[in-house]
């Protein structure tokens, strides 16, 4: 159960760091489909916490965490040659093409 979530969790920030604008309403929203998710590859740590009973943590949104900050450094390094950051998410392509006309007015 809990690598499934975590695979689902992982899709969902990838998803809304570059498609959460675009969508207004539920009917708006397609959820990605096989075709669109990359091969995700998990690894498991064992960690035992000294601050429960059980010694277990829970799941919490790891996946959702990480994923938009990745999705966002990859479009950064793409850009890094014209001198280009996006520093909001979701990096659509209307702000990915409006920065790099900012920065072709500026010089």
């Amino acid at each position: 159960m809990s690598e499934k979530a975590a695979i689902t969790l992982t899709i969902n920030g990838r998803d809304h760091a570059i498609t959460a604008e675009a969508r207004r309403t539920l009917a708006d929203y397609l959820p990605p489909t096989a075709h669109e998710i990359p091969p995700i590859e998990l690894h498991h740590i064992e960690t035992p916490s000294p601050n429960s009973i059980t010694m277990a943590k829970g799941l919490g949104e790891g996946g959702c965490i990480g994923a938009p900050a990745a999705v966002i450094n990859a479009i950064n390094d793409a850009l890094s040659p014209f001198g280009v950051e996006i520093d909001e998410m979701p990096a659509t392509p209307q702000r990915i093409r409006a920065a790099l006309r900012a920065k072709e007015k500026a010089a």
